[in-house]
This record gives C-alpha cells, sequence and structure tokens, in this order.
C-alpha cells in the first residue's frame, strides 16, 4: 500500500537550499560544513529542525552560490497543511501574515563594496508556506532582510523521488550574487542557518517529522557556483532517529463485497478493503491482505494485462483496469485516487499495479498470492509517509477478478485477515467480518477484535484486547488465553473500559486455567478494552525461550461474545506478541 508520507508532504527542510544566498566569485566552491540537527531524534515526534551551511570560495571574493539542492532522507517530513497559505501578492510585498510561517533563517555574507575589501554581513529571515503552483505540492516561500541592500526573496519548489523512497528533493536556482545598496555590489554567501518548526501556537497541525523507522538518516547536499557551473560541492549528515519501540501503531481493516445482482455463486463480485491509521502513528513498510474464502480470482475474465514496463510508464491498457485505489494523508489536502490494473507476472498470478497522477505521479505495485487457499494482496517496501487510510476496491461486472465460489448471501459470515509491518518494526494481525452488499435486508455484520502484548520477555506484561460490536451492541464477552501465557494473580492488574463506562472488579474475572469473563452494562456496549498487567499474566518457559531468539512471536486468542440479542458469536484472533 502506498504508503508515501506523500509528496505534498515534505517540504519542509528545502528551505535550507534556498536560504543559501548567492554571492559573487570563485572558481570552486566548497561546503566546508553541513549538517542536519533534530531538537529530539525520536521516531515519530516533531521537532524544530535545524540546518547549517558553511561555504568556501578559497581566494576568490567574486565567485558565489547559484544554485543548491537538498536531497532530504526518507521519512524526515514537513507537513504542508500545517499552517494557512501565503498568497503571491502578500509574498513579494513581505507581509504574508504570521500564522503563515513555518521557520526562520540566518544568512551569513561578505558583501564587497570596495573591490577585494569585505564587510560581513548577518541578515535574519522568515520561512512561509506559499500557495503552491499547479505542479508541486508545497512552495516555500523565503524572505531574506539585510541589514544592508534591499530584501531578497526566494521560492522552493517541493517535488518528491517518487520512484524511490519518496524522499524530498528541493532546488533553489538562479540565487542573487549583488546586493542593491543604491548601486549593485557583489556578494558573497558564507553560511546559512536554518530552523523549520516542529510545532508553534498559531499551528494547526505540526509542521515537521522524524522519520518513523529508526535507519540512518542521511541528508545530502549540493551546490553550484556562478564561475564553475560544471562542478557541484556536495556535503551529507546524518542522524540516527531512536525509540521506535514506543511508537503506537494500530491500524484497522474493514471491507464490502457484493451488489445487487451480484451475489450468485460464479458472479463477479465487486470488493473493497480499507486500512485507516491514526494521525501520529509509524507509518507502514509493508501490508497483506487475505480475502475470503468465498471469493476466487476469475483472470479467464480479464481480456487484457498490463505489463511491468507499461505500468512503470504509466500506460497500462484500459481493457487491464480491476479498479481504484484511494489514499489519504494528513499531508494531503483532500484524497488522491488512482487506477488499479491487472500486471502481468510470467509463471504467477496477475499482480496489481496502482497509478496516481497529478502533483503526485508515482506507480504502486502489489502481488497477488495464495494463502491457505484464500487470495491475497501483497505490498512491500511501502515508503515512510503518513496515511490515514488505503482503500482497494475491485469492481464487478463481467470482466471483473473475483468470483464468488459459492452464494455469498448464505453460509458463514466472511472475514477479512489483514497482516501489517510498520517502519518501527512493530506488527499487527486483524480480522475483521466483511459487510455483504445486495443480499436485499442488510447482512448482520458480526463483531470483530484486534489485541497486542508488549514486554513478554520481562517480568511486566501488558495484554490489551478491544472487542467492537456488530450488528448489536455486546453484552458479554469472554476469552481464552494463549496456553503459552500463564496467569499469575487473577485479582490484580485487571481493568476493562468503554466508552462510557469502567468495569467494577466483580464484573471481571480471570481463571487460573487463562479463561477471562467481563460482564458488561446491561444496555449493552459498542466496544469493550480489557488490559491484563501488573503481576496478573507472564510468559510460559518456552515462550520466553523463543523470545530470546525472536523480537516477537505469533498468539493466538479464542473470544466468545453474547450481544444484547442472545446472538453468540465465536472469533479466533491472531496477534503479535513481543519481547
Amino acid at each position: 500500500m502506498v504508503r508515501e508520507r506523500l509528496g505534498a508532504l515534505v517540504f519542509g527542510m528545502a528551505v535550507a537550499a534556498a536560504c543559501a544566498l548567492p554571492s559573487a566569485a570563485a572558481a570552486d566552491v566548497t561546503v566546508s560544513s553541513f549538517s542536519v540537527t533534530p531538537t529530539t531524534t525520536s521516531a515519530g515526534a516533531n521537532p524544530d529542525v535545524t540546518i547549517n551551511e558553511v561555504f568556501d570560495y578559497g581566494a576568490s571574493t567574486t565567485d558565489s552560490v547559484k544554485n543548491t539542492t537538498l536531497h532530504l532522507p526518507a521519512g524526515l517530513l514537513g507537513n504542508p497543511q500545517a499552517t494557512p497559505k501565503c498568497s503571491e501578492a502578500d509574498f513579494e510585498a513581505d507581509t504574508c501574515p504570521a500564522n503563515t510561517q513555518l521557520g526562520e533563517t540566518t544568512v551569513g555574507a561578505t558583501v564587497y563594496l570596495v573591490p577585494g575589501v569585505g564587510t560581513p554581513v548577518s541578515s535574519p529571515g522568515s520561512i512561509y508556506n506559499l500557495v503552491p503552483d499547479a505542479s508541486h505540492p508545497a512552495v516555500l516561500g523565503i524572505v531574506v532582510r539585510p541589514s544592508l541592500g534591499s530584501k531578497i526573496f526566494l521560492k522552493s519548489p517541493i517535488s518528491l523521488r517518487t520512484s524511490g523512497d519518496f524522499g524530498i528533493e528541493s532546488p533553489v536556482e538562479g540565487q542573487p550574487n549583488t546586493a542593491t545598496i543604491g548601486t549593485p555590489v557583489p556578494l558573497q554567501i558564507t553560511s546559512t542557518s536554518l530552523t523549520l518548526y516542529g510545532t508553534r501556537p498559531w499551528m494547526l497541525a505540526p509542521f515537521m517529522a522524524n522519520p518513523t523507522s529508526c535507519k540512518p538518516a542521511t541528508t545530502n547536499f549540493d551546490a553550484v557556483s556562478y564561475e564553475a557551473p560544471d562542478k557541484t560541492a556536495t556535503a551529507s549528515s546524518t542522524f540516527n532517529p531512536t525509540d521506535c519501540d514506543k511508537e503506537a501503531f494500530a491500524p484497522h481493516l474493514t471491507a464490502t463485497m457484493g451488489a445487487a445482482g451480484a451475489t450468485a455463486k460464479n458472479s463477479h463480485i465487486p470488493f473493497e478493503a480499507t486500512i485507516t491509521q491514526a494521525p501520529g502513528e509509524s507509518s507502514q513498510l509493508s501490508t497483506a491482505v487475505t480475502l475470503p474464502a468465498s471469493l476466487s480470482s476469475g483472470v479467464s475474465a480479464i481480456s487484457t494485462l498490463c505489463t511491468a514496463d507499461q505500468l512503470a510508464a504509466a500506460a497500462c491498457p484500459a481493457a487491464s483496469r480491476l479498479g481504484t485505489a484511494t489514499i489519504a494523508s494528513p499531508l494531503l489536502p483532500t484524497a488522491v485516487q488512482g487506477p488499479v490494473f491487472a500486471v502481468l507476472r510470467p509463471g504467477q498470478l496477475p499482480g496489481v499495479g496502482v497509478e496516481f497522477g497529478g502533483v503526485l505521479p508515482f506507480v504502486l505495485g502489489g502481488n497477488s498470492a495464495l494463502a491457505g487457499g484464500r487470495l491475497q494482496n501483497v505490498f512491500t517496501g511501502l515508503p515512510d509517509v503518513p496515511l490515514t487510510s488505503f482503500s482497494l476496491a475491485i469492481d464487478g461486472g463481467p470482466h471483473g477478478l473475483l468470483v464468488a465460489t459459492r452464494d455469498i448471501c448464505t453460509g458463514p459470515a466472511p472475514t477479512v485477515d489483514g497482516a501489517f509491518t510498520a517502519q518501527s518494526g512493530a506488527s499487527a494481525n486483524l480480522s475483521a467480518p466483511v459487510t455483504v452488499q445486495g443480499c436485499g435486508p442488510a447482512r448482520l455484520k458480526g463483531p470483530h477484535a484486534k489485541a497486542s502484548a508488549r514486554g513478554l520477555g520481562g517480568n511486566h506484561p501488558l495484554l490489551q484486547l478491544t472487542v467492537l460490536k456488530g450488528a448489536a451492541k455486546l453484552r458479554g464477552v469472554s476469552v481464552t488465553l494463549p496456553k503459552t501465557i500463564r496467569v499469575g494473580n487473577p485479582r490484580r492488574g485487571l481493568s476493562a473500559v468503554g466508552a462510557r463506562f469502567k468495569l467494577s472488579k466483580k464484573k471481571i474475572k480471570l481463571s487460573r486455567k487463562g479463561n477471562l469473563t467481563l460482564k458488561l452494562p446491561s444496555g449493552g456496549a459498542s466496544h469493550v478494552t480489557a488490559k491484563l498487567k501488573s503481576g496478573s499474566i507472564h510468559a510460559s518457559k518456552s515462550l520466553k525461550k523463543r523470545l530470546k531468539h525472536h523480537k516477537s512471536v505469533k498468539l493466538k486468542l479464542t473470544i466468545r461474545t453474547t450481544d444484547v440479542s442472545g446472538h453468540h458469536t465465536t472469533l479466533h484472533l491472531k496477534f503479535t506478541g513481543r519481547r
């Protein structure tokens, strides 16, 4: 799934390049010092980020930087939705509203009022969020206010490495090499210091965000001068994000299938799965969604397949189209859609490819496989970009990819399973009921659940379980713990809460055999979250032994629910236990 903290997204640090005020004279500019320093290295945090650049021109007094480019690391992002946008007219008049400011800068330069005799000048500046043009997701505007000479206005239009890791590219070209002090005089930049804000009181949302992966984050920098346009000075700076184990990661999965006239056996079935996440969670690295057992691949109905080369060139034939994908990100003003195509994979099931366009032209490719006899869509190597939702909708009709193996309006309620891995290294496994449409009266939607466990390798593990209602509110929940999780003290460390209630200890029971029972309010509950901690449970010796060699293990819960109508449901939930 896509994941791009997406093109519009990270345009923040670009400013650094923009702030490299030009000057005049040099045969070979070098970058003698370059650093990128966040105020905190915690993964996913919202630090102020300071970029320092120092230039050297040898003995020259006539050369100056003309073009600079910042190549930001994957996941080091700026949110262009963090503030309102400053108009072009206000920017050119230096009247951008205060609530559009994203950062500040200080530029060190040498002004040559007399040939060969330089006067050092330090000039403050402000960085604003400009209204972007039609071809860029974001544009930064920098106003530098020298103590000598006229104000300098620079822009940094942001683009993404959409064929790679979705890092930001920020070029600033044609920077000035003179200052107007009555008449133009030579100017030579010596340093820039730029600070991009994490959060400020006037912001609608945080601006800068660290990567959610703990891989080294390297920023590369290029500079080209006026007098040596064929030579590029380069520099780089690396910091290591930390605390990935403290990042939240709790994706949610929903699905629908069927339509009027498309529910019978051998029908071509429309199907849509949607994955959602809360802002601030770790971005996804990979995702695998396993479809209901009642759906199979109808590849023979697809008359044309798109080749890998056609997908890469955004030139898939219309006849290979399967459906539509939609992504939403806190970094985008609106959701973005793209067509989904069936992609040729010789000797294997056709894969799926998505072509997104506009200011975010990128291609997302996924594989199809069979998992336990069920169809599965798998996306790997996703970029470190925050998504609040990703939907993949497969069309029905005579050329639809999915075919019903039975009447989907009868028999057991279908489920969809998801296995997700975060950039932080965390994982989540979900199972959710599928809403069946087109069956006349709405098919009852069953309850579903999600669970996680951490600290199993130590003395204070925590197991958390959330059960959500189906068509009717929940009245009671009972849980059978995995055999490898043992009960310690069944009377301590237990809690359970819902939307408007907290269960008393009398209504929470944990047996020595690992059976947890929750008696919910008489009026029912839309959901309940139970926590087992503080000595109530501990890992078995065999489980601890496994965790010495693996950071996480797969576990299974059996959950039995009773709703207010008296209907009973049994769920078998797989989840991840972490060391």
